[in-house]
Parts: structure tokens; sequence; C-alpha cells
């Protein structure tokens, strides 16, 4: 079972997205901001973090940018997902924080399983 810390905005209630998470093998931790995630994080390496860009206190970029400084990519993979940050700039700006993906919302579910799963994957395979 991998777990996934998810650090989410208040657009959208992330029970739905969480319990499909779960339903398909993740344990996920949630956390209603980017300081929280980076909390905990201090204490315990999930397997990967899947962050909104818009969140309470620093946004999912700098998140992003901050969880660079401690662990690489092959180490932790991080999707970034929005729903209103939708023009190519902030895909670049998600590739240049680090972030191995970027997702627009709405999110299909399968998507974004199959998301993680190749980025668990790669993580493996770099290991």
């Amino acid at each position: 079972m991998h777990e996934l810390y998810f650090a989410h905005d208040q657009q959208e209630n992330p029970a739905l997205r969480s319990t499909a998470l779960e339903l398909c093998g993740f344990r996920v931790t949630l956390f209603g901001s980017g300081t929280e995630l980076l909390t905990a994080l201090a204490e315990h390496r999930p397997d990967a973090i899947l962050l909104d860009v818009l969140l309470n206190g620093p946004h999912g970029f700098d998140v992003c940018r901050l969880v660079r400084h401690q662990y690489a990519a092959e180490e932790l993979p991080v999707i970034l997902m929005s729903d209103i940050y939708r023009e190519p700039a902030y895909h670049d700006e998600a590739r240049a924080a680090g972030a191995q993906a970027y997702l627009l919302r709405p999110i299909d579910t399968d998507e974004l399983i199959a998301t993680l799963q190749a980025q668990l994957g790669a993580g493996q395979r770099a290991g």
C-alpha cells in the first residue's frame, strides 16, 4: 500500500477523491494547507504528494519547490493539480518547481491513479 500526502484547497471537497484513492490501495493523509503538509513531511516521507495549486498558506508551486529542497523527484513524486490555473505557463511553472505532473480539474480518477502509479513505478526503477 502506497502512502500519499494530499494538500487540498477549499474549492473541492477532498473526501470523494480521498476515498477513491483509498479504494485503489493508497493510504491518504489529508492536509488543509501546504504548511501542514510540510510540517508532517519533516517527520515522515510518504510515497508521493498530491498538491492543489491554490492552498491556504504557500501555494502548491512553492510547496513543491520546498519539497524539492529535501527530496529528489525520484525519491518523492509530486503531482500538482488545479481548476483555475489552466494556461500553459502554469504547466511550465509546475515543471520548473519540480512536479512530475500537472493535472487540470475536474480530474478523472482513472487518470489520477494512472499518473500516480506511473510516477511511483518510475521512482522504484530509479531506486
